[in-house]
């Protein structure tokens, strides 16, 4: 006997700027949405105001600290201050587009495979000091991400954690290590009190994982394995979480080729296709960068300027047929 979920359809909530929605993010009460090359403010029910200019081509990745918002993209930072919406250029920023937040810092890798920190509570403040790296292997850090008060630096073959320690010097103390990496930056995901990844080591790439505690558990199948396999520069793919009837789901992005989706709870990948209504072809997923703001998952395309709704009781991918 099997079950059969619905897959929720997506509902036009507005269309901001040209496209494509490079980054979306909640924060200080509002939705970030980058789309083409702007930053917009985002109220629940989808209006947008236009806040400045994002350069750079490529995904761009949002953290906030108490204060202000870090659009980190590939030819540096701007930093927006909540309080005065205003906006400017970071000087001396990394072009590595990805980053994190804990315990009032904001930590990203840097181009040189190391990691970095901005002074506490203020994401214009890089101090050229302020770095380390992760040393019980020499692969380079390509991403980072906070859970639990605990910083993981994925590497390239390899993935570290490390804990907040209060030492002023030596900010960050390593605390475990696994014997997988990561092969897609813009992979790894939180939710249900564990990490999913896309994963690497020296012996091969491509396998999805989700931690048990410090041990990387393998939840893909040979099947999306060999499917992975056939995708090409899987370095491009991304990740996000969301909940949904009690359900956890890590949601996979291979641009150009598919979208996959693991729901946590029963243990089951499905692949969330667009149907093309023009040749009928199972594509990608339409979403491009996800946050949660009010009651609605959100999702904005990844050619248009769209920004969805993900939604159940909405039977159709923006009048396309789901299948």
């Amino acid at each position: 006997e099997g079950m059969f979920y619905g897959s929720p359809g997506l509902r036009l909530l507005s269309t901001i700027g040209t496209g494509p929605v490079r980054a979306a993010h909640t924060a200080n009460g509002s939705g970030w949405v980058v789309s083409g090359n702007s930053l917009y403010q985002v109220t629940s029910a989808g209006v947008a105001t236009l806040i400045g200019t994002v350069p750079g081509t490529g995904r761009v990745c949002l953290v906030h600290n108490d204060t202000q918002l870090a659009v980190m993209h590939s030819a540096g930072w701007h930093v927006l201050t909540f309080s005065t919406l205003g906006y400017g250029a970071v000087s001396g920023a990394p072009t590595t587009a990805q980053g994190t937040y804990q315990d009032s810092y904001i930590i990203f890798p840097n181009t040189d495979g190391t990691y970095c920190w901005t002074n506490i509570g203020d994401a214009q403040s890089l101090d050229a000091l302020n770095f380390a790296s992760s040393e019980a292997n020499p692969d380079p850090i390509i991403a980072v991400l906070s859970d639990h008060r605990e910083l993981w630096l994925f590497n390239t073959q390899t993935t570290e954690i490390a804990q907040t320690s209060g030492d002023a010097d030596l900010v960050f103390v390593r605390t475990a290590i696994m014997e997988y990496g990561c092969s897609a930056k813009y992979s790894p995901a939180k939710s249900d009190s564990t990490m999913f990844w896309l994963s690497a080591n020296d012996s091969g790439s491509g396998m999805v994982m989700m931690a048990e505690g410090y041990s990387p558990s393998r939840i893909s199948t040979h099947a999306l394995e060999n499917a992975i396999a056939g995708y090409g520069d899987i370095s491009t793919a991304w990740g996000y979480c969301y909940q949904q009837n009690g359900h956890t789901f890590y949601v996979i992005t291979f641009p150009g080729y598919a979208t996959w989706s693991f729901d946590a709870s029963a243990k089951r990948w499905t692949q969330l296709a667009y149907r093309n209504p023009a040749s009928g072809a199972q594509e990608q997923h339409r979403g491009n960068a996800y946050m949660f703001l009010g009651s609605s998952h959100m999702l904005g395309d990844y050619i248009s300027g769209n920004l969805y709704a993900l939604d159940l009781d909405t039977y159709t991918d923006n009048g396309a047929i789901i299948s």
